[in-house]
Protein backbone atom coordinates (compact mmCIF):
# COMPACT_ATOMS: atom_id res chain seq x y z
CA UNK A 1 0.00 0.00 0.00
CA UNK A 2 3.11 2.52 0.89
CA UNK A 3 4.33 1.87 -2.68
CA UNK A 4 0.83 2.45 -4.14
CA UNK A 5 0.95 5.68 -2.51
CA UNK A 6 4.43 7.10 -3.14
CA UNK A 7 4.72 5.64 -6.47
CA UNK A 8 8.07 4.24 -7.95
CA UNK A 9 10.13 3.54 -5.03
CA UNK A 10 13.12 1.64 -4.02
CA UNK A 11 13.46 -0.86 -1.65
CA UNK A 12 16.16 0.62 0.72
CA UNK A 13 13.76 3.48 0.93
CA UNK A 14 10.33 1.20 2.11
CA UNK A 15 12.79 -0.53 4.29
CA UNK A 16 13.35 3.16 6.14
CA UNK A 17 9.89 4.45 5.82
CA UNK A 18 8.65 1.84 7.29
CA UNK A 19 10.73 0.45 9.76
CA UNK A 20 11.12 -2.97 8.45
CA UNK A 21 13.83 -5.62 8.66
CA UNK A 22 16.00 -6.08 5.35
CA UNK A 23 15.80 -9.65 4.89
CA UNK A 24 11.52 -9.89 5.23
CA UNK A 25 11.52 -6.62 3.20
CA UNK A 26 13.39 -8.24 0.24
CA UNK A 27 11.39 -11.89 0.76
CA UNK A 28 7.81 -9.80 0.75
CA UNK A 29 9.14 -7.44 -1.84
CA UNK A 30 9.93 -10.85 -3.89
CA UNK A 31 6.50 -12.51 -2.98
CA UNK A 32 4.51 -9.39 -4.21
CA UNK A 33 6.18 -9.67 -7.08
CA UNK A 34 5.67 -12.94 -7.92
CA UNK A 35 1.46 -12.93 -7.47
CA UNK A 36 1.80 -9.61 -10.07
CA UNK A 37 1.22 -7.32 -7.35
CA UNK A 38 4.44 -4.90 -7.71
CA UNK A 39 6.82 -4.72 -10.68
CA UNK A 40 10.45 -4.33 -10.17
CA UNK A 41 12.66 -2.26 -12.38
CA UNK A 42 15.89 -4.35 -12.81
CA UNK A 43 17.16 -1.70 -15.25
CA UNK A 44 17.75 0.90 -12.88
CA UNK A 45 20.04 0.88 -9.61
CA UNK A 46 18.57 0.91 -7.00
CA UNK A 47 15.91 -1.34 -8.44
CA UNK A 48 12.80 0.79 -8.46
CA UNK A 49 9.83 -0.89 -7.07
CA UNK A 50 5.62 0.13 -8.13
CA UNK A 51 2.63 -1.26 -7.52
CA UNK A 52 -0.75 0.69 -9.46
CA UNK A 53 -3.02 1.75 -6.87
CA UNK A 54 -6.16 -0.04 -7.67
CA UNK A 55 -10.18 -0.28 -6.57
CA UNK A 56 -12.63 -2.63 -6.79
CA UNK A 57 -16.29 -2.59 -6.20
CA UNK A 58 -18.40 -5.39 -6.17
CA UNK A 59 -22.12 -5.47 -6.80
CA UNK A 60 -23.10 -4.69 -4.01
CA UNK A 61 -21.03 -1.17 -3.94
CA UNK A 62 -18.62 -2.47 -1.31
CA UNK A 63 -15.26 -0.63 -2.09
CA UNK A 64 -11.73 -1.76 -1.87
CA UNK A 65 -9.00 0.52 -2.20
CA UNK A 66 -5.69 1.09 -0.93
CA UNK A 67 -6.86 2.97 2.23
CA UNK A 68 -9.04 -0.53 3.09
CA UNK A 69 -6.51 -2.33 2.48
CA UNK A 70 -4.36 0.08 4.70
CA UNK A 71 -6.94 -0.29 7.81
CA UNK A 72 -7.21 -3.73 7.45
CA UNK A 73 -2.82 -4.22 7.46
CA UNK A 74 -2.83 -1.60 10.69
CA UNK A 75 -4.15 -4.92 13.00
CA UNK A 76 -0.84 -5.95 12.62
CA UNK A 77 0.72 -2.73 14.73
CA UNK A 78 -2.13 -1.40 16.65
CA UNK A 79 -3.85 -3.55 19.37
CA UNK A 80 -7.88 -1.88 18.97
CA UNK A 81 -7.70 -2.71 14.96
CA UNK A 82 -6.51 -6.34 16.25
CA UNK A 83 -9.20 -6.53 18.71
CA UNK A 84 -11.98 -6.22 16.43
CA UNK A 85 -9.88 -7.80 13.45
CA UNK A 86 -9.99 -11.00 15.86
CA UNK A 87 -13.57 -10.88 17.06
CA UNK A 88 -15.72 -10.07 13.69
CA UNK A 89 -12.81 -10.07 10.85
CA UNK A 90 -11.23 -8.15 8.73
CA UNK A 91 -15.16 -7.50 6.84
CA UNK A 92 -16.02 -5.58 9.93
CA UNK A 93 -12.64 -3.23 9.78
CA UNK A 94 -13.52 -3.10 5.73
CA UNK A 95 -17.20 -1.50 6.67
CA UNK A 96 -15.55 0.36 8.83
CA UNK A 97 -13.42 2.93 6.81
CA UNK A 98 -16.76 4.52 5.68
CA UNK A 99 -18.50 4.70 8.75
CA UNK A 100 -15.13 6.40 9.95
CA UNK A 101 -14.76 8.87 7.13
CA UNK A 102 -18.57 9.83 7.74
CA UNK A 103 -17.49 10.00 11.37
CA UNK A 104 -14.61 12.73 10.52
CA UNK A 105 -16.91 14.37 7.65
CA UNK A 106 -19.27 15.12 10.69
CA UNK A 107 -21.99 12.72 9.52
CA UNK A 108 -21.88 10.22 12.26
CA UNK A 109 -20.96 9.95 16.08
CA UNK A 110 -18.70 6.79 17.39
CA UNK A 111 -21.90 5.31 18.97
CA UNK A 112 -23.56 5.59 15.74
CA UNK A 113 -20.16 3.78 13.67
CA UNK A 114 -20.61 0.99 16.46
CA UNK A 115 -24.10 0.42 15.64
CA UNK A 116 -24.00 0.19 12.38
CA UNK A 117 -21.32 -2.01 12.61
CA UNK A 118 -23.20 -4.80 15.26
CA UNK A 119 -20.06 -3.93 17.88
CA UNK A 120 -19.80 -2.99 21.43
CA UNK A 121 -19.78 0.85 21.74
CA UNK A 122 -16.32 1.13 23.48
CA UNK A 123 -14.84 -0.93 20.60
CA UNK A 124 -16.41 1.28 18.03
CA UNK A 125 -15.01 4.42 19.58
CA UNK A 126 -11.50 2.38 19.88
CA UNK A 127 -11.99 1.93 16.28
CA UNK A 128 -12.56 5.61 15.45
CA UNK A 129 -9.51 6.52 17.04
CA UNK A 130 -7.49 3.86 15.58
CA UNK A 131 -8.75 4.74 11.93
CA UNK A 132 -7.71 8.02 11.96
CA UNK A 133 -4.62 8.69 10.67
CA UNK A 134 -5.57 5.79 8.15
CA UNK A 135 -8.19 8.13 6.74
CA UNK A 136 -5.99 11.25 6.79
CA UNK A 137 -3.26 9.38 4.95
CA UNK A 138 -6.42 7.55 2.43
CA UNK A 139 -7.75 11.29 2.29
CA UNK A 140 -4.38 13.08 0.65
CA UNK A 141 -3.04 9.85 -0.75
CA UNK A 142 -5.53 7.07 -2.14
CA UNK A 143 -6.60 7.78 -5.89
CA UNK A 144 -9.85 6.22 -5.33
CA UNK A 145 -10.72 7.63 -1.52
CA UNK A 146 -14.18 8.85 -3.13
CA UNK A 147 -15.09 5.64 -3.48
CA UNK A 148 -15.00 4.21 0.09
CA UNK A 149 -16.09 8.05 0.95
CA UNK A 150 -18.53 8.35 -0.94
CA UNK A 151 -20.06 12.06 -0.75
CA UNK A 152 -18.17 12.41 2.60
CA UNK A 153 -15.20 12.89 1.21
CA UNK A 154 -14.27 16.72 0.92
CA UNK A 155 -15.66 16.61 4.45
CA UNK A 156 -13.27 14.77 6.33
CA UNK A 157 -11.34 16.61 8.55
CA UNK A 158 -9.53 14.65 10.97
CA UNK A 159 -7.68 17.44 12.37
CA UNK A 160 -4.42 16.45 11.96
CA UNK A 161 -1.54 16.16 9.76
CA UNK A 162 -0.86 12.88 8.43
CA UNK A 163 2.22 12.03 5.86
CA UNK A 164 3.14 8.48 4.96
CA UNK A 165 5.26 8.72 7.36
CA UNK A 166 2.67 8.05 9.55
CA UNK A 167 2.15 4.84 7.26
CA UNK A 168 3.14 1.85 9.82
CA UNK A 169 3.09 3.83 13.47
CA UNK A 170 0.77 3.24 15.85
CA UNK A 171 -2.13 5.32 15.93
CA UNK A 172 -1.80 7.73 18.80
CA UNK A 173 -5.33 7.89 20.88
CA UNK A 174 -7.81 11.31 20.43
CA UNK A 175 -5.59 13.17 22.43
CA UNK A 176 -2.62 12.90 20.88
Amino acid sequence: MYTCYTGPTTIDTIIEALDLKRATTYEDIEELERVGAVDRDESTRPHQITAEAFAYVDPEGIAITPTVFHAVALREIDDDVAYVHNRYGPGTIAAAVRLVVEYYAGQQTKRMVATALGIEPVEGMSLVGALKRVIAVGARHDPYFDLVAGDAAPAVDTSIEASLEDFSHETPNEDG
